[in-house]
């Protein structure tokens, strides 16, 4: 199993056969290396983002020493991505992971059916007149978000456990969001426009992002890929500002839970949870940043399936999510590729071992 967790290889098949030693049994792993290094070049389209270029490069088994590269650019008309990472799973010849990111990233979400009632809250007096003195203009509303920096990951094991690990990943970046209005000027008959006036709602500053962010996990499922039986739990916690320095103080807590249950044939039940909680720190009604409240909907790490993406929000809030998530779904897994790890079936029968075992040799092939 751990053979196979790696990813590294398509197997492993385990036979056994004597050895000269009849107190002793021999297990021969046959493996086939697998491909680990991924290149794409392409384009996407969805209804959030529009049409997305991307060049990729991935690799997860650097010149054959199980280091993770990868390398990404995404571009397009409402994003835009760079993200460099690199990660040792094995540092000082220990069960050490270290790692870094370095990225440059850009991110738009345009919003067209927004009534007047919200542009009248949104802005100045002033502003909201000019927004709505032409009915037939066309009307957005824009938050852009601006973010580039890095961060420092390790990752050990927790008290020497084989299935819990703790991780600390220290971020250091500056972000800008921006929210504003973009009123198209009609200039004939048809409606086209030639110039767009920009409103915003407040004036955009950089602001530094400093904090720390303990993760713990915990896996007991019968293979890293595609899991038919066991469970998964994280819990993450971000602490920025307060002792980090920075311009944004604030503490976010995310439990999440998954239950994999066999099923019938190939499927795979999985049993979901998942919880959060943001706020700042001390007493009152601390005002967190927006691009840490929780959006569910969709098919994310927070999706829920047969919602938009980020339809879920507070009663009475258009754009931003709230300080608090609590979810729970349900999924019926199935494969649609034959990639799948050449494990023993899942089964239910508990064995009777001797009280004296032979002692076993390994050899690869």
């Amino acid at each position: 199993r751990k053979i196979a967790n790696l990813g590294f290889f398509n197997g492993p098949m385990v036979e056994f056969t004597d050895s000269t030693d009849p107190d002793d049994i021999d297990l021969v792993f046959t493996v086939e290396e697998r491909q680990t290094g991924r290149a794409g070049v392409g384009v996407s389209h969805t209804s959030e983002k529009g049409i997305t270029g991307f060049i990729e490069l991935t690799e997860g088994n650097l010149f054959g020493n199980g280091q993770y590269m990868d390398l990404k650019w995404e571009f397009g008309k409402q994003n835009s991505e760079v993200v460099l990472g690199f990660t040792e799973p094995w540092f000082l010849n220990r069960r050490l992971s270290v790692g870094f990111d370095l990225y440059d990233t850009n991110d738009k979400r345009t919003y067209s059916t927004l009534t007047d009632e919200f542009f009248a809250d949104a802005f100045e007096p002033d502003d909201y007149a000019e927004i709505v003195a032409c009915d037939t203009c066309p009307r957005q509303y824009v938050i852009e978000r601006e973010r580039r920096g890095g961060d420092l990951r390790v990752g050990l094991p927790l008290l020497g456990s084989r299935n819990t690990m703790i991780y600390t990943k220290y971020t250091l970046e500056q972000f800008k969001q921006s929210d504003y209005a973009n009123i198209g000027i009609d200039t004939d008959a048809d409606g086209d426009t030639d110039s767009t006036s920009t409103y915003y709602r407040v004036p955009p500053d950089w602001e530094w992002r400093s904090g720390l962010t303990a993760t713990l996990v915990r896996r007991t499922t019968d293979r890293r890929f595609h899991p038919r039986l066991g469970s998964y739990s994280r819990f993450s916690a971000d602490l920025f500002g307060w002792a980090f320095g920075g311009d944004v103080e604030y503490q976010r807590y995310i439990l999440d839970v998954r239950k994999y249950v066999p099923s019938f044939w190939v499927t795979t039940l999985m049993l979901r949870g998942r919880g959060g909680l943001v706020t700042g720190y001390g007493g009152g009604d601390p005002n967190v940043p927006d691009d840490t409240r929780f959006e569910l909907g969709g098919v994310g790490l927070n999706g829920v399936r047969g919602y938009d993406n980020r339809s879920i929000l507070p009663g009475g809030n258009d754009l931003y999510g709230g300080r608090t998530m609590l979810l729970g779904t349900a999924e019926l897994k199935f494969p649609i590729t034959g990639e799948r790890s050449q494990l023993p079936p899942v089964s239910y029968t508990h064995l009777t071992l001797p009280t004296t075992l032979p002692r076993c040799r390994a050899r690869w092939s």
